[in-house]
């Protein structure tokens, strides 16, 4: 939707959803709800009780978010979220589950951290079912809007194939519309290791992974890849929301900060590739076969 199309009832709506799956119980005390959302009478007004944040990609458009922490029953740091997404100028609501938490098997309580981050990503997409139910949009209209590009003919994935990992159902299929829409031939994974097993049997041209998945995340990714000599040189890209360190980003051949614009994507794709032709370092893609994946 765009900017304009947001008003103060699609706010309250999807706040309604939110606390009452995430609080079922009730709302604790300890969430307090600003007084520019609870007694606002514009869009502006209420937004000023949401914390803004800008995304800014070097070379690209500043995409815009308000983020509004209020937790669930069994962590306190889960978000609700309006942000710009993909197409520069239009809004979707969406869950910022936390489960981008840096927690290897060697911490303390590793088990009980996976068990919670299941837990936030389970009730983060029953949320944003329901808000979808109910008519606000949320990234599953984004994958609509990429359903509705055209195909560009001599687009920057002519001829090549692209692993996509992403354990977002929507935003994998909303990511694989765009790619096909560049003329890629796009093989779809759900994480890590899924797309380890198709990068190593299909050789495709162009990894692009989010970095927190489950069983397998983007860095273990990207470092299993590396040691095959089969699967070394194809380049990748890698996406995520949270701050990685220098060392983290140096380990793929570009690093992606969601959310991002559909021309950065493709300006990424197009670099990566660009350079890995000039290095030598593209898997063959003769034979593309099925391209439903």
């Amino acid at each position: 939707m765009k900017f304009q199309e947001v008003t103060c009832t699609k706010i309250k709506d999807a706040l309604a959803i939110y606390l009452a799956n995430a609080h079922p119980k009730g709302v604790p005390d300890e969430v307090k709800i600003p007084d520019a959302i609870r007694e606002g009478n514009s869009v502006p007004e209420m937004l000023r009780g949401f914390t803004r944040e800008e995304c800014i990609q070097p070379g690209s458009p500043c995409l815009q978010q308000w983020v509004l922490r209020l937790g669930n029953e069994r962590y306190h740091f889960m978000k609700m979220v309006l942000r710009e997404y993909l197409f520069e100028g239009e809004f979707v609501f969406s869950v910022d589950t936390h489960d981008n938490l840096d927690i290897r098997p060697h911490y303390p309580d590793y088990e009980e951290w996976q068990q919670l981050k299941k837990f936030n990503r389970e009730l983060g997409a029953r949320i944003e079912t329901q808000w979808k139910t109910a008519g606000l949009d949320t990234c599953a209209r984004l994958r609509e809007r990429m359903r509705e590009l055209p195909t560009q003919p001599s687009g920057c994935g002519r001829g090549y194939r692209a692993v996509l990992a992403d354990d977002d159902d929507e935003l994998r299929e909303a990511f694989a519309e765009l790619l096909r829409s560049e003329s890629f031939e796009v093989i779809k994974s759900i994480h890590g290791q899924d797309g380890l097993e198709k990068a190593r049997a299909r050789k495709p041209n162009l990894i692009v992974t989010d970095f927190e998945m489950p069983v397998m995340n983007g860095l273990e990714f990207i470092a299993r890849l590396k040691e095959d000599p089969a699967t070394c040189k194809i380049p990748v890209i890698l996406m995520s929301a949270r701050q990685l360190s220098l060392v983290d980003m140096g380990q793929a051949s570009a690093f992606l900060a969601k959310p991002f614009s559909i021309e950065t994507l493709v300006a990424y794709c197009e670099f990566v590739l660009g350079r890995a032709k000039n290095e030598g370092e593209t898997a063959s893609a003769a034979d593309f076969g099925d391209r439903q994946t």
